[in-house]
């Protein structure tokens, strides 16, 4: 009966978001921008040029704009890529600008000068894209798919501290070779308390708003990261309140073709060295701080429900992370109760972890419009966790 509520109520839900228009469910942070102005070859503006950004990234493939009476014109929300723009007027040579690559919260300022010509005449340039952003005054560290998959090192968020100048974490936090595996760290950047730092999926906070509010009760699958953007302590405005570290992570989405991958590790102490001396162990520590194992597997897949209009991307991860704790072991007198003392038992060592961890998430991505033809619900941020043993 619980279940059959449960998935009442969420259908509930989806009807609701389908009677909102298309300006209320494309609503969000992390999006980014193109604006600029366009004028004609002898600097006056231009208004009423079409203006066209297109990318495979996007669900409806093109979104458009219209320059005002100023030649002012901005294109928002757009999902992190690569982008085709195009100025068009009648009049006027077809304008396009190709590879303008798009990182979250970047605004690209492209402001454009078009010649009379004939209606069929276009003029491409390739490879021209802002590398500064204007109307920013944010400083932020963009951390990209294809650079967590060119470089050697743990996926988690203590593997990416190492990739951001100026950030820090605890000692006990340090994530050498990606022993630590997953875990919750606070960083610090610049000199900011830790208990500052705030951390969101999309722009939606899912920080634990208890004791200092950094804490988080949910792990990132980092398959489905498309990129994580870490605000460099710069984020002490109304939006953010504090001035920590506000860590972004923005989700993978589907596309138009059916595409999956995995990335999986695994390490157990056999893989490790000891730096045990003699002189160690006549201070009587018999075995140091060691790797027992760790393993994480992250497979995923997208692709679309119906073409050009609701796409998925599904994910699932297995995890679990154990290390042996120098001079603890299993008590083995453990279950008889005639004996009441601790007495070492030297073939068990004690290690501190979670023994085994499943997720699974899955998310849907949808072209709303004013009238819905169909279930066109944005489960953008749905990320259910189905079991947990840890």
């Amino acid at each position: 009966m619980a279940i059959k509520r449960a998935a009442v109520s969420g259908l509930a839900i989806a009807v609701l978001l389908l009677c909102l228009p298309m300006s209320a469910l494309a609503q969000g942070s992390g999006g980014a921008s193109v604006t600029g102005v366009v004028k004609d070859s002898s600097g006056a503006v231009l208004p009423g040029v079409t203006v066209e950004a297109s990318s495979p990234v996007l669900i409806e493939k093109v979104r458009t704009a219209v320059t005002d009476a100023s030649g002012n014109y901005r294109i928002i929300e757009l999902r992190p890529g690569t982008y085709i723009v195009t100025y068009t007027l009648p009049g006027f040579t077809t304008l396009r600008r190709e590879g303008i690559e798009l990182s979250t919260n970047f605004t690209a300022t492209l402001n454009i000068d078009m010649k009379v010509g004939a209606v069929a005449e276009t003029v491409t340039v390739t490879g021209e894209t802002p590398l500064i952003d204007v109307k920013g005054v944010t400083r932020e560290q963009v951390i990209t798919k294809s650079m967590m998959d060119a470089l050697p090192t743990s996926k988690s968020m203590g593997g990416l501290i190492a990739l951001v100048p100026g950030a820090v974490s605890p000692a006990n936090g340090l994530d050498v070779g990606g022993s630590k595996g997953e875990q919750s760290v606070r960083i610090s950047v610049h000199g900011a308390r830790t208990g500052d730092m705030r951390q969101m999926v999309d722009g939606m906070l899912f920080s634990n708003l208890n004791s200092d509010g950094a804490g988080r009760l949910y792990f990132v699958n980092p398959i489905t990261v498309q990129e994580n953007v870490i605000d460099l302590g710069t984020a002490g405005s109304a939006q953010y309140q504090l001035g920590g570290a506000v860590i972004n992570s923005i989700p993978r989405e589907g596309g138009n073709a059916l595409r999956g991958t995995v990335f999986a590790t695994g390490v157990t102490s056999a893989w490790q060295t000891s730096n045990l001396t003699d002189e160690l162990r006549n201070r009587g520590l018999p075995e140091p701080n060691e790797m027992k194992k760790a393993y994480d597997i992250n497979p995923g897949v997208g692709g679309p429900i119906v073409r050009e209009r609701l796409w998925f991307y599904s994910s699932a991860r297995w995890q679990t992370n154990q290390n042996y704790i120098a001079g603890l072991y299993y008590n083995k007198n453990e279950g008889d109760p005639t004996k009441w003392l601790y007495e070492e038992d030297r073939s068990r060592r004690g290690f501190f972890g979670r023994p085994g961890h499943f997720a699974a998430e899955h998310r849907h991505a949808c072209l709303a419009e004013q009238v819905l033809p169909l279930i066109l619900v944005n489960f953008h941020r749905f990320s259910p966790i189905f079991a947990d043993s840890s």
